[in-house]
């Protein structure tokens, strides 16, 4: 029987690929920061934000304030604008961001092994400078399931290393943790030292759980792994997202620094996973496992069924684990909220082209040929109503989504102008309105008034004559198409620009 975390590759071919110097790369296949080159600061800078917004909400590893405010190891940058490339709408970007990976995988290759050897000797504890060289590691490990490719192979040997030197290095122990915690000194605050350890205990130990299910369903043959069980994250559960991704500083004071204050006795020892488990298993009940279930519903979802396997075969605990790791990927993959806001937003503009089209092209030029000035003061009114309350919240809202998306994707972006371009001129749709359509709006709503609530004076013709209602009629309907249509830039031929149309009756 293969090992659990094996397949049929044997170990000398895996080593002999991972400790290979890097395949020469090309200029533009490197990591090169430097100022023009194709990753320069500006190029960084967004990455990163795909890297947080993406990536990071199922995967809180890093402290955003810190990991942006000091300067960061190589290794580290490079993960994450890895990931920021493969999650990265720009096109050619993930085919980027897998030659970038597979060298980053060599890379961390070597330094698993190094650190596997100096762990097995008892060189290794919970440290200050091996932090982001974990995180970097795990990061990149993480990205490989959503390859989802050849890179499947290699990883399982890789991740057993990883694991290995987790445990030896005392990630998996809160006591260690704590005591390292003090060794910060005045590089930043403890707590947050403190948390990515449990966070890296947590996150390497959810990803097991992933690979564990692909690994299986893979491989039926395969027994699941007994080198992580949920009895050795002897670890708090993190804090909650809110929390971990606000500024440090408002947290300062509020959580306890002092190693007599976190000696895991009394309500404390509550939040450690490892007894949480246990009381899960005595009690027959999740309850225990609130606090984690909370903070990471998926994983506390997995673990409660490894609590409960007892006699279930490894197929039967895979399958009902696998609701609560394939969203893990399927979320922060399947949906780009970003496209599919841009297209309600494309849906609603045309939709506004529409309405303008089928109110003034079809409707105002049929009422104007009628004969009836009334009849034509009557219909204009109803068009004219429904608009009023139609068109300013559709205006508005198309205005406002343009705006957002311009300040999201940032001045670098090739769409920015155009995002821009739409959100002022929608915004000028306003003052249009005011000076040019209100005039002839009073006019035409003077004439309804007279209908509606006739004077005793007035005559069966009495008001406006025909000819002056239909020139109101036929002014209000020329004016109202005068603006600009919703266009991608592709379609406006002359000044490339994207930008909205007034609707009839936007006016109040």
């Amino acid at each position: 029987m293969p090992d659990p975390l094996t397949t049929g590759m044997s170990p000398t071919g895996l080593l002999t690929q991972t400790i290979m110097p890097p395949a020469p790369m090309t200029m533009t296949d490197t990591f090169d920061f430097a100022p023009g080159s194709m990753l320069d600061e500006g190029m960084r800078m967004q990455l990163q934000r795909v890297y947080f917004d993406h990536f990071h909400p199922q995967w809180p590893m890093l402290h955003r304030e810190t990991f942006e405010s000091t300067m960061q190891p190589k290794l580290l940058m490079q993960a994450v604008i890895t990931v920021g490339l493969w999650f990265a709408s720009a096109p050619g970007s993930r085919d980027l961001a897998i030659r970038f990976h597979d060298h980053l995988l060599i890379e961390v290759g070597n330094r698993i092994l190094e650190l596997l050897e100096q762990s097995r000797r008892g060189m290794l504890s919970p440290r200050v400078d091996l932090l982001p060289v974990f995180q970097a590691m795990l990061i990149s490990t993480i990205l490989v399931p959503y390859r989802a490719d050849k890179t499947m192979e290699n990883v399982m040997m890789t991740h057993a290393m990883l694991l290995e030197t987790f445990k030896a290095t005392g990630l998996y122990d809160q006591s260690k943790i704590n005591a390292a915690s003090q060794l910060c000194g005045n590089s930043g605050y403890p707590w947050v030292f403190r948390e990515s350890c449990q966070r890296l205990a947590v996150f390497q130990f959810k990803l097991h759980l992933i690979l564990q299910a692909v690994f299986i369903t893979i491989y039926p043959a395969l027994r699941i792994s007994r080198n992580a069980e949920p009895a050795m994250l002897r670890v708090k559960v993190p804090m909650p997202l809110m929390m971990w991704d606000g500024r440090a500083a408002q947290w300062f004071g509020m959580i306890p620094t002092d190693p007599e204050l976190m000696d895991d006795q009394g309500d404390e020892e509550l939040l450690i996973i490892s007894r949480m488990c246990d009381k899960a298993v005595m009690m027959m009940d999740n309850k225990p496992l609130i606090p984690l279930l909370s903070w990471d519903r998926c994983l506390g979802m997995a673990i409660w069924c490894w609590c409960m396997k007892h006699t279930e075969s490894d197929r039967e605990f895979i399958e009902n684990i696998k609701p609560f790791t394939e969203p893990s990927f399927a979320m922060a993959e399947g949906i780009n909220w970003t496209r599919v806001l841009q297209l309600v937003n494309l849906a609603g503009a045309a939709h506004l082209v529409g309405y303008q089209y089928g109110s003034d092209k079809l409707a105002m030029h049929s009422i104007v040929q009628l004969r009836d000035k009334d009849l034509i003061t009557e219909l204009w009114f109803r068009g004219w109503d429904f608009g009023r309350k139609y068109g300013p919240t559709m205006v508005t809202g198309t205005a406002a989504v343009f705006g957002f998306l311009a300040w999201k994707d940032g001045a670098e972006s090739p769409a920015f102008i155009y995002n821009l371009a739409a959100a002022v001129l929608m915004a000028s749709v306003a003052p249009y309105t005011q000076f040019r359509v209100f005039p002839v709006n009073d006019k035409l709503l003077a004439e309804h008034e007279r209908i509606v609530n006739p004077k005793k004076d007035d005559g069966p013709n009495g008001g406006a004559s025909l000819e002056q209602v239909r020139g109101w009629a036929a002014d209000w309907k020329r004016l109202e198409p005068g603006l600009i249509s919703p266009a991608l830039p592709e379609q406006s031929p002359r000044s490339g620009s994207v930008g909205p149309t007034i609707l009839p009756g936007y006016t109040a």
